[in-house]
C-alpha cells in the first residue's frame, strides 16, 4: 500500500470545525448565540459523519498504479451532543490516485436532524433539540495532492429544521451556510444566515466544535 493509512486520516481530517444577544428572544425566535452555535455544531457533525464515510469508501478502493474514479452513494448516522441523532446519506465522486498521495472529491447529501439534542455553552443555558423539515441538502469538496490539502475546504448547507428549547420556547428555520477549513492561514469559518439571524463565526489555529 502507498501510505494508505496516512492519507485515509488526512481526508477524514479536512471533514471534522459569538455575540450576545441585546435583547431576549421571543418564543418563536432563536438568538444569534443560538444560531452561531446550531450553526457550528451541525457542521461539526455534518463533517464527522463525511470524514468516516469518505474514509470508508477511499479504503475500500483498490490500490491501483493509475489514478482510480470514485462513484459511490453513503450513509451515515452521528450522536448528538445530548441526545438523539443526524442521519447523512449522499454521494461522493472524485479521483484517488494513491501513488501521487493524491484525493480529489465532491459530496452531495441530505442531513437529517432526529431529536437531535445540542446544548448550550454556557452553564445555565438552553438545550435545543432539532427535527429535519425535511432535511439539509449538504455539498462538499475536499482536495489533498502530495499528501496535503490544498485550497480551502468547503461545506455548504441549505435547507430547514424544526427546534424547541428546553426553556419552552419552539420554531422553526431555514439556513444557508458556507463553512471553511484553511490548512494555509490556520482558520475555520461558518458564514451565511440561521434561523433568520446572520451567522459569522471564525477560529484561528484550532479545530471546529467544543
Amino acid at each position: 500500500m502507498r501510505s494508505k493509512p496516512a492519507l485515509l486520516a488526512l481526508a477524514a481530517a479536512l471533514l471534522a470545525g459569538c455575540g450576545r444577544d441585546a435583547t431576549a428572544p421571543a418564543a418563536s425566535e432563536l438568538g444569534s448565540a443560538d444560531a452561531a452555535l446550531l450553526a457550528e455544531e451541525l457542521d461539526v457533525l455534518t463533517s464527522t459523519v463525511l470524514g468516516a464515510q469518505i474514509g470508508s469508501l477511499v479504503f475500500a478502493l483498490p490500490d491501483n498504479a493509475e489514478p482510480v474514479p470514485i462513484n459511490r452513494s453513503f450513509t451515515g448516522t452521528r450522536q448528538c451532543p445530548a441526545g438523539g441523532s443526524v442521519a447523512v446519506a449522499g454521494t461522493a465522486s472524485g479521483e484517488l490516485d494513491w501513488a501521487a498521495r493524491s484525493l480529489t472529491i465532491e459530496t452531495t447529501a441530505t442531513r437529517t436532524e432526529n431529536a437531535c439534542a445540542i446544548p448550550a455553552r454556557k452553564q445555565g443555558g438552553a438545550t435545543l433539540t432539532l427535527n429535519g423539515n425535511p432535511n439539509v441538502v449538504v455539498t462538499g469538496r475536499q482536495k489533498i495532492v502530495a499528501g496535503q490539502p490544498v485550497g480551502p475546504q468547503t461545506l455548504t448547507q441549505k435547507g430547514g429544521f424544526t427546534w424547541s428549547s428546553s426553556d419552552g420556547r419552539s420554531g422553526s428555520c431555514t439556513l444557508d451556510l458556507t463553512s471553511t477549513l484553511d490548512f494555509a492561514t490556520q482558520t475555520y469559518t461558518v458564514k451565511g444566515t440561521m434561523c433568520g439571524q446572520t451567522v459569522d463565526v471564525s477560529k484561528h489555529g484550532v479545530r471546529p466544535g467544543r
